[in-house]
């Protein structure tokens, strides 16, 4: 009983320290969101409600920054 849970520890250690590194997500631009824009010269419809509609326009969706967070840790000095 003892070897079974040595070996599954050993096992367990191994496969953690030869696991592949994730690698952070790469930063892209506002075109790879994928938020339909309206196009020039295309009429704009007005919604009024809850409806489906198969062509959707965007007129305005927020302010997207890529600033990183940074925080502080408290100390003075």
């Amino acid at each position: 009983m003892w070897w079974n849970l040595i070996i599954g520890l050993l096992l367990s250690i191994v496969s953690y320290l030869l696991r592949p590194k994730p690698e952070p997500p790469k930063a892209g631009t506002l075109d790879d969101v994928g938020i339909p824009k309206v196009e020039e010269g295309k009429e704009l419809g007005w919604v009024y409600g809850t409806v489906w509609i198969k062509d959707p326009q965007v007129h305005w969706y927020g302010d997207f920054r890529t600033i990183p967070i940074r925080t502080s840790t408290g100390k003075k000095g």
